[in-house]
């Protein structure tokens, strides 16, 4: 058995250690799934399943795509990919959606709120990976069936799609559309990785505090920050530490300095960008 399920059965596991250790909610099981009535039958996608960008970028924008760029599936291949939609899960905050070591022969979509995702290391740290927003996708590897290698937890109320990973995989082998995007998406994916690492190792605090955050407002709003800007966060500062390798007392006083410096304010839920250029060239982006 895979050793974070050996973790879960002896109490220590991630919603164990959350709740232990960290100031997350702790995790509780999912709500059902249900199916949407006349789901599969349906013309036109709901409105909030926004399947036209669903391979669409949500971070910075990389080389050889432009800010705010999109990349938009025709109707057919929406419609195609809503004929894999096996129903909707709604998860209350703090509920875990998956966890590490699992095999699910489905993925997720997600329309509303925002997921973390995690893994819980040896010795008992953890590690954000991701915070996911409207229209990222959860849980899908290139092999169906193949163990994940994270776990998921909603940080805020969440509506997700439930994609039957079998039919998915069938129609990204005979979709040169979708698969075309799936390619872009997953090197989007792969690069912005690349950027996260090197931000947190190779940078200072303060500057890795901006870029998380910078991050997070243009995944928002698919531009960049102005002055004036104010959006609502979700996060603790445990929880952006846990992003970028600081303990909650270093996040405090790097937002500290950056709200002395004029930069931005983070407070009751809410940023507001107090300077958008100088956020931008912080974080390693031009305004």
């Amino acid at each position: 058995m895979h050793e974070n399920h050996d973790r879960r059965k002896k109490g220590i596991g991630p919603a164990a250690v959350a709740g232990r250790r960290y100031a997350y909610p702790v995790p509780g099981p999912p709500a059902g799934i249900t199916p949407p009535a006349g789901l599969l039958r349906a013309v036109q996608p709901p409105a909030d399943l926004d399947l036209g960008g669903l391979f669409s970028s949500r971070d910075y924008p990389c080389p050889g795509h432009p800010s705010g760029a999109r990349d938009v599936l025709s109707p057919a291949s929406a419609q195609a990919l809503l004929a894999c939609m096996a129903g909707r899960c709604r998860l209350q905050p703090g509920s875990e959606l998956y966890g590490e070591g699992e095999s699910p022969q489905r993925f997720y979509l997600l329309a509303t709120g925002w997921v973390c995702q995690y893994r819980i290391l040896a010795g008992g740290q953890r590690h954000n990976r991701k915070f996911a927003l409207p229209g990222d996708l959860l849980g899908w590897r290139p092999v169906v069936g193949a163990p994940l290698d994270h776990s998921a937890v909603s940080l805020t109320a969440a509506d997700l799609w439930v994609v039957d990973a079998v039919l998915a995989a069938r129609l990204f082998r005979g979709n040169a559309e979708i698969m075309n995007s799936l390619i872009a998406y997953v090197a989007r994916e792969e690069a912005l990785a690349w950027e996260r690492l090197t931000c947190v190792t190779r940078t200072a605090a303060v500057e890795r505090v901006a870029h998380l955050l910078y991050g997070l407002f243009f995944r928002l709003h698919r531009r960049p920050a102005r002055d004036g800007d104010r959006v609502a966060l979700p996060l603790t500062q445990e929880q952006i530490g846990d992003a970028i390798g600081l303990s909650a007392v270093h996040v405090n006083r790097m937002l500290a300095q950056l709200r002395r410096a004029g930069i931005l304010r983070l407070a009751a839920g809410y940023l507001t960008v107090l300077k958008g250029g100088r956020l931008a060239a912080l974080a390693g982006r031009e305004a």
